[in-house]
């Protein structure tokens, strides 16, 4: 079967005219001998756009082409290769993206580009230091994967995103860089477990999301013109934003029915009473019935009373199990401790409980 493949390549390429082909040339496959013919064959006919993505399950596909040097080529996506390169060193080059995902790359990356608009790396192996120099650069996306690596930047003056994912970077490193990336609009840092006390200050920063893996963390964003928000982590999380008219999402990943978890919940929500508009996600609702032995006269000695007592209406959706639908509507009913009317209502596959004042 490749090799039927393989020569209908070979037919279809030797068939065509030779000063007609098209500028754009993608090659999406599991294994095919001699893909470097294809790929030489490719720059020969000076090609602009230039994508080879190598479906592997184990070791990258080497490859021996001169893709890097070659001048024609503006935008560069490679996944699943083995560039074979001592150093990669982009200079002359006239590239403008470039992507590398899960490519065997050599241990230095020097991105010394005044053509580079668009730079992403996603778990590239055996690397370990990149350097970037480049002005015009517009997008950076890092993603270290399993072998994460040392990110040195110069000013990036026309940064406008940064996307981080499994960086070795410090608190030193943001409030040190970001500072420098004057155009810089939007910001995502993704499970980067050295950090600890992230202060960023900003005046044109717009989008901010934060990832948190596991470890507590304190953000403080000095930035005015924030609008979004976006926090995935536990808590406790102590946070200072400054901007009015932000609208904030919090994806809370560790649940606890424990004293000092509301507390820090309740804590962290006085954090965004300036915000716009604040949603609460939680990735899964615990509830325990209480015992019959157990005294049904919550909070009586009480001077704050528990959530129970003010809970008045409920709207539950997305069930995927009629059980669970059943066994929350008890909960919540028998939770229910202001009244003991109570109207249930199906509205557009939306469930919801309401008392009857």
């Amino acid at each position: 079967m490749l090799m039927r493949f393989s020569n209908y390549m070979d037919d279809f390429l030797r068939c065509r005219e030779p000063d007609i082909f098209p500028k754009k040339f993608k090659l999406r496959t599991l294994c095919i001998p001699n893909i470097d013919r294809y790929i030489d064959f490719a720059l020969e006919k000076r090609v602009q756009d230039m994508e080879v993505n190598y479906t592997f399950l184990g070791t990258p596909l080497p490859i021996n082409s001169s893709i890097f040097v070659a001048k024609s080529i503006r935008v560069l996506k490679l996944t699943g290769l083995d560039l074979g390169l001592q150093n990669l060193i982009l200079s002359d080059s006239l590239i403008e993206e470039l992507s590398l995902n899960d490519c065997y790359v050599p241990e230095t990356i020097r991105v010394l580009s005044e053509k580079l608009l668009l730079l992403k790396l996603t778990n590239c192996m055996k690397l370990q230091d990149i350097k970037i120099v480049a002005p015009n650069l517009q997008s950076f996306t890092y993603d270290g994967g399993y072998e994460p690596c040392e990110i040195n930047v110069g000013a990036l003056e026309s940064l406008k995103s940064l996307s981080l994912k499994n960086a070795l970077i410090t608190d030193s490193w943001i409030e040190e860089n970001v500072l420098k990336f004057i155009s810089l609009q939007n910001l995502s840092i993704n499970g980067c477990r050295n950090l600890k006390k992230v202060k960023i200050s900003h005046g044109k920063l717009k989008n901010f999301e934060f990832v948190n893996v596991g470890n507590q963390v304190e953000l403080e964003l000095i930035t005015p013109n924030v609008v979004s928000f976006f926090y995935t982590g536990i808590l406790p999380l102590h946070t200072v934003i400054t901007s009015t008219q932000f609208k904030a999402r919090l994806s809370l990943t560790q649940i606890s029915a424990t004293i000092e978890w509301f507390l820090a919940l309740r804590h962290l929500l006085i954090r965004f009473n300036h915000c716009k508009v604040l949603t609460l996600e939680f990735k899964k609702f615990k509830y325990v019935k209480k015992v019959p032995e157990e005294d049904s006269s919550c909070c009586k000695h009480l001077s704050v009373k528990c959530w129970r007592h003010y809970l008045t209406n409920i709207t539950m959706e997305n069930f995927e199990d009629i059980d669970d639908k059943e066994s929350l509507v008890m909960f919540f009913k028998d939770s229910m401790k202001m009244s003991s009317s109570m109207r249930i209502e199906n509205v557009d596959e939306k469930l919801i409980l309401s008392h009857i004042h």
